[in-house]
C-alpha cells in the first residue's frame, strides 16, 4: 500500500518496562518525509519503492511482531537475512540454521504463524476508514459491530468477515503490536516484484477515480493539489478517503504511467504513456496446440473455440471494465500466469500453498463463466483448462497530449514551464515505444 504521509500513532504507556519498551522500539518503524528542499526534484520508481517498502505493512512487519519471537530470536534471525514477516516466510529453516541456531522446530513454528498472518486477506477500504479515525486493530476488535457498520457504510456480513479475520490474526500477533500499530498494517504493500504492472494499471482503470484522473491528465499535467479539488465531488460520492486517493495517484507513478515533478514547491503529475485494457490470444498456447497439444482433440475444440470468439470479438468498454476488475485479483493474474505459458488438466491444476481443490475449481469455474477459460475433454474423458482469451494491459505512446499542450498553452490554461517539462517528458520518453533511427 502507498500513502503520502503516514500518521504516528504513540504507543500508550505499558506497565512492563524496559524490556516491553525495547520491544516496542523494533515494531515502531521510521516516518518517511517527502522532500521539499529544492525547487524541482523527482521522485523515481525507486524512491517510490523504497517508500512503500518503509510503509509498515503486513508484508514488511518486523518478525518480533509475532508472538513468541522476543529480542533474543529477532537478533538471530536478522544474522541470516530474516527481518520480516515475508522474508521470514520465504527462508529455508534448514538453509540458515548455521546463521541462527535456532532450533528447527521453533523456526518452523514461527514461520508456520507468519504463513497464517500472510494468508489473511483484509477489504482495504475498511481498512482505510478505520485508519483514518486512528483505530489499531486492539480497538477495532473491541468496537461493537454495529458501531463499525455505521462508520464503514458496509454491510452487516462484511464487518463481522473483517472482525473474524481481525480475531484470527491476533492469535499469531503479539499483544503490543494489536494494541499500538495503526490498522493500516492489515494492508499488503504489494510492491512492484509482487504486484505486476498488468495488475497495477488494471487497479487504476477498474476504478473509478483512477479513470477520472486519468481523463484529467490525459488533457493536461496537474498537481496533487489540483486534482484533489477536481475529484472533492467525486472522492465524497464515493466516500473515498484521502489516504486511499494519494494510493491511487502513486500507482501512476509506479507504473510509469505519469512521471512526479515538484514545480514551484508542488507535485505535479506528467502523463507519459497511456493505456488500454482488452481480451487477446494466448500466443504461446495457440502455437501448441496447432502442433496438436496438450492432445489432438483438445488442440482442435481449442482453436475452434478460440477462432469463434475473437471472430466478432469487438473491445468496448463495459467489456473493458469487468477484465480490468478480474485482472486485478491477486488469485487471478496467479492462474493467467500458470496458463499462458501452459495448459493443465484439471484435476492437476497447480495450488498455492494451504489453497484447497474446491478453491481453485471454483475460481477455473468462474473463469469460464467469463470466458476466460474452457474445460476441454482430451479423448480418454480428462477435463483440460485451456485459456480461450487472455487479458492484456496495452501501453501506448500519447501523441494527442503534444496538439493538447500546444492548444492549453494558446489558451492561457497551461503557462509556458508546465508546457516545456511536460514536451520534455515526452520526448525523452518517445524511444520507449518507438525505435529512434
Amino acid at each position: 500500500m502507498v500513502k503520502a504521509k503516514k500518521k504516528v500513532v504513540k504507543p500508550r504507556s505499558s506497565a512492563k518496562g524496559s524490556e516491553t519498551k525495547s520491544k516496542e522500539s523494533l515494531i515502531n518503524e521510521e516516518e518517511v518525509k517527502p522532500k521539499t528542499s529544492s525547487k524541482e526534484t523527482t521522485e523515481t520508481i525507486e524512491d517510490i519503492r523504497k517508500r512503500i517498502e518503509a510503509e509498515p505493512t503486513l508484508d514488511n512487519l518486523n518478525v518480533v511482531a509475532i508472538d513468541g519471537i522476543d529480542e533474543k530470536y529477532a537478533s538471530r534471525l536478522k544474522k541470516a537475512g530474516i527481518t520480516t514477516l515475508t522474508d521470514l516466510v520465504r527462508a529455508d529453516p534448514f538453509a540458515i540454521y548455521e546463521k541462527t541456531k535456532l532450533p528447527i522446530h521453533k523456526f518452523m513454528e514461527f514461520q508456520k504463524k507468519a504463513e497464517l498472518i500472510l494468508y489473511l486477506n483484509f477489504d482495504e477500504e475498511i481498512v482505510d476508514i478505520l485508519a483514518e479515525k486512528n483505530y489499531t486493530i486492539e480497538k477495532a476488535i473491541e468496537e461493537e459491530p454495529k458501531v463499525l457498520k455505521k462508520i464503514v457504510q458496509k454491510n452487516m456480513t462484511s464487518v463481522i468477515e473483517f472482525l473474524e479475520n481481525l480475531v484470527q490474526i491476533t492469535i499469531y500477533l503479539d499483544a503490543i503490536t494489536c494494541r499500538t500499530k495503526s490498522i493500516t498494517i492489515l494492508h499488503r504493500s504489494r510492491v512492484e516484484s509482487e504486484l505486476t504492472k498488468e495488475q497495477m494499471l488494471a487497479k487504476i482503470y477498474s476504478n473509478q477515480i483512477g479513470r477520472a484522473v486519468l481523463k484529467l491528465l490525459q488533457e493536461r499535467a496537474r498537481s496533487k493539489k489540483e486534482l484533489e479539488i477536481e475529484m472533492e465531488d467525486m472522492l465524497i460520492q464515493t466516500k473515498t478517503t484521502k489516504t486511499a486517493f494519494n494510493n491511487l495517484l502513486d500507482l501512476f507513478v509506479r507504473t510509469e504511467i505519469a512521471q512526479e515533478e515538484w514545480i514551484n514547491y508542488e507535485k505535479y503529475l506528467f502523463l507519459i504513456a497511456d493505456f488500454t485494457i482488452f481480451r487477446r490470444p494466448a500466443q504461446k498456447i495457440v502455437e501448441a496446440a496447432i502442433d496438436n497439444q496438450p492432445t489432438p482433440l483438445v488442440a482442435k475444440i481449442f482453436l475452434e473455440e478460440v477462432n469463434k470468439f475473437f471472430s466478432t470479438y469487438q473491445p468496448n468498454d463495459d467489456d473493458n471494465l469487468l477484465i480490468a476488475q478480474d485482472l486485478k485479483e491477486a488469485n487471478i493474474i496467479d492462474v493467467l500466469l500458470l496458463l499462458r505459458e501452459k495448459s493443465y488438466p484439471l484435476k492437476k491444476f497447480p495450488r498455492r500453498p494451504m489453497q484447497d481443490a474446491t478453491e481453485i475449481e471454483n475460481l477455473l469455474k468462474y473463469l469460464q463463466e467469463r470466458g476466460i477459460v474452457k474445460f476441454i475433454q482430451d479423448e480418454q474423458k480428462v477435463e483440460w483448462v485451456m485459456l480461450i482469451t487472455d487479458i492484456t494491459a496495452k501501453e501506448f505512446y500519447p501523441e494527442y497530449l503534444i496538439e493538447n499542450i500546444r492548444y492549453d498553452t494558446a489558451q492561457h490554461k497551461l503557462n509556458n514551464e508546465l508546457a516545456l517539462k511536460h514536451l520534455d517528458l515526452l520526448e525523452r520518453n518517445y524511444d520507449t515505444f518507438f525505435k529512434v533511427l
